[in-house]
């Protein structure tokens, strides 16, 4: 491994997409409230500002539960 990168925790997700994961499934399963729009402002004036925007899909394979009750 580089020396510039990060040296990973212990129970740190691997990727981004896996970190994102994460966060979605436990807030999902907490009741909080995961849709929406997100702006996400850096304080630094170099670096980027971020919009992330999260949509709920359902696949097109029939559950053997009812999603809306979920809800």
């Amino acid at each position: 491994m580089p020396p510039s990168d990060p040296i990973p925790e212990p129970n740190q997700p691997s990727s981004f997409e896996e970190a994102l994961t994460e966060v979605i499934v436990s807030w999902y399963a907490n009741s909080e409230p995961v849709e929406g729009r997100w702006e996400i402002a850096t304080p630094l004036a170099d670096a980027p500002n971020w919009v992330v925007d999260v949509e709920k899909t359902y696949s097109d394979d029939e559950p053997e539960y009812d999603p809306e009750l979920i809800d």
